[in-house]
């Protein structure tokens, strides 16, 4: 995974990344599900100059990830592969 972008929007940092592989994609979901992602955001960006500087004592960060870009950046993978179709007919066959 890697960062491409980071900006700031009024009282939010909107952080953009890419993942190279459908495997690092489901580790960032469930890495965001589980609220880990949270977590790593506040000991990634909230560093004690950070809070100094602002006069803050704490900050406390809650990601988001869009379900619907996920559920489509997981159908652009599995497309690649030749997977999404062949699901895609084996469940339209089923019905």
């Amino acid at each position: 995974m890697v960062i491409v972008d980071i900006t700031q929007k009024l009282e939010s940092l909107y952080v953009t990344v890419e993942c190279s592989s459908l495997q690092i994609l489901e580790d960032l979901w469930n890495d965001y599900c589980s609220e880990y992602l949270s977590g790593w955001a506040e000991d990634t960006f909230v560093t004690q100059e950070v809070l100094e500087e602002l006069g803050l004592l704490s900050v406390k960060l809650r990601t988001t990830i869009s379900e619907k870009e996920y559920k489509d950046c997981r159908v652009q993978f599995l497309k690649n592969l030749g997977v999404y179709d062949s699901l895609f007919h084996l469940y339209t066959w089923q019905n």
